[in-house]
């Protein structure tokens, strides 16, 4: 499930920065205790995203079985941030590449080139 943007669900993200200002935004969206106004906590989203690695994709994982997962930008980031077995602090916007698979592989080695 996306994360609970409050109320930024459904409005124009550059718009919303040249409003609330980017070091505001910032703290927002992607800041460990940070959540836009109304909306989830970045590590709520965090729990929900560590919880379906370890019921699901990481059993499934350690018995060699692919499964493809979609998902949007801020849950990638989080399972790249387990792929790379980084410590929550290490989290920043990373960047990754949208719409197009991604291997738990590919995740490691993209997390680790943004440090």
């Amino acid at each position: 499930m996306e994360r609970d943007f409050g109320i930024f669900a459904g409005e124009n993200k550059t718009l919303i920065k040249k409003s609330i200002g980017h070091r505001l935004y910032d703290f927002c969206s992607h800041h460990l205790e940070g959540a836009p106004p109304h909306g989830e906590l970045w590590m709520d989203m965090f729990s929900r995203c560590k919880i379906c690695y370890d019921d699901v994709l990481g059993p499934l994982d350690r018995q060699g079985k692919h499964l493809l997962v979609v998902v949007h930008k801020y849950a990638v980031e989080i399972f790249a941030l387990i792929a790379a077995a980084l410590s929550l602090d290490a989290y920043i916007d990373f960047r990754l590449p949208n719409s197009r698979p991604l291997s738990w592989d590919e995740l490691k080695r993209m997390t680790a080139r943004s440090w």
